[in-house]
């Protein structure tokens, strides 16, 4: 759609997550929200929800110290997902 459009074009701080996407994605994104600033978070924390809703579905009132290893946590940090 975009054919003349080349990573050229684009600013360096912009070219590697334009190669990622691809320059009509971008192109689609800059017409959604240009002009807006946009934060992209960790991966870990989109991934933290999912993962805290996994635990407290594991629950069973007396497995806190495997959930804890399964996921590399702390036992405490389980108990705090589960009081949430």
């Amino acid at each position: 759609m975009y054919e003349d459009v080349i990573l050229e074009d684009f600013s360096e701080e912009l070219v590697g997550f334009v190669d990622f996407i691809g320059i009509d994605k971008f192109i689609d994104i800059c017409d959604k929200f240009g002009g807006d600033s946009i934060y992209f978070p960790k991966k870990s924390s989109v991934l933290r929800c999912s993962r805290n809703r996994k635990i407290r579905a594991m629950y069973d009132g007396y497995n806190i110290k495997n959930i804890a290893k399964e996921f590399g946590i702390t036992r405490e940090q389980v108990k705090n997902i589960i009081k949430e």
